[in-house]
């Protein structure tokens, strides 16, 4: 009998792929193994943009560091190399007094303050008059002269030219008169009690006031008297020149006035009477005595 071929558990022919669609069915791999394929259309998956977002931002903020490292060391180089700059001193004046003019401008005004023709005004609204600044006054003396022995009147005007009202001492004017290389009279060497006026000056007004020279010598604030009789020598007939003083400095123009003798009134003689005359009234008839 012909030899049957032997059953084997292992078939040499391939095995069935399961069909598509039935339960179970699982794609066939082969022995090479290969790479799930890419999308139809050549289109990038939306993982692989994030992961490129992500990438360029990290590359950015590292470039960024760098670059800011850079700047860093380059600034501290700098400021070790350059010298130190020696730290500036302001001086800020102190205000002086009112014995003393000083100008009352825009460097006076504090913060929020206004200078208006009426004074400073502050933020609410509060008015303060400064002293007058000597730079911002025009002063006028003006003197006629006249004899020798008579008291001179001289006329003083005050112009305000600055923009803000401000306040004077009219006692810190004085005057000093002199002829030739002689001070006749200088007053703000003398200590003495004056009355003193504070004038209010608005912008572009004149104040008028006056001084008075008796006319006689000083030596320093003492009058001269040679023949001790108790009265001021009199100043000698002679041209003089007057000087305005504010607070011991020349203030305004030089005014220059003449003294003058004064005139001795005439008196007219009364005639003697002529020797015809007597003769005549000594020769002239008694009359006779009565008996």
């Amino acid at each position: 009998m012909p030899n049957r071929p032997r059953s084997s558990s292992a078939s040499s022919s391939p095995s069935r792929a399961p069909r598509a669609g039935r339960p179970g069915a699982r794609p066939t791999v082969r022995s090479g193994g290969t790479s799930p394929r890419k999308p139809a259309g050549g289109q990038v998956p939306p993982s692989l943009w994030v992961r490129r977002i992500v990438t360029g931002l990290g590359l950015l903020v590292i470039i960024a560091l760098i670059v800011w490292g850079i700047a860093k060391a380059v600034s501290a180089v700098t400021k070790s190399s350059a010298p130190e700059a020696t730290p500036s001193v302001s001086v800020t004046p102190t205000p002086t007094p009112t014995a003393t003019v000083t100008r009352s401008g825009t460097a006076a005004l504090q913060d929020g303050e206004q200078a208006t023709a009426d004074g400073i005004v502050d933020a609410e609204g509060r008015v303060r008059i400064p002293a007058c600044a000597s730079a911002d006054l025009t002063v006028r003396p003006t003197i006629s002269g006249g004899e020798v022995g008579q008291a001179q009147n001289i006329s003083v005007a005050i112009e305000n030219r600055a923009g803000v009202a401000c306040s004077f001492e009219f006692g810190h004017i004085d005057f000093k008169i002199s002829t030739g290389d002689e001070t006749v009279y200088d007053g703000s060497k003398c200590q003495r009690d004056r009355e003193s006026a504070t004038l209010l000056l608005i912008p572009g007004d004149t104040w008028n006031g006056g001084l008075t020279w008796d006319g006689g010598l000083y030596s320093g604030c003492d009058a001269k008297d040679r023949n001790s009789d108790g009265a001021t020598d009199p100043a000698p007939a002679g041209t003089y020149r007057l000087q305005l003083l504010l607070n011991g400095q020349t203030v305004g123009d030089e005014r220059v006035f003449t003294l003058t003798q004064p005139v001795q009134p005439t008196t007219e003689a009364t005639p003697e009477p002529s020797q015809s005359s007597t003769s005549e009234a000594t020769n002239a008839p008694q009359g006779e005595e009565g008996h």
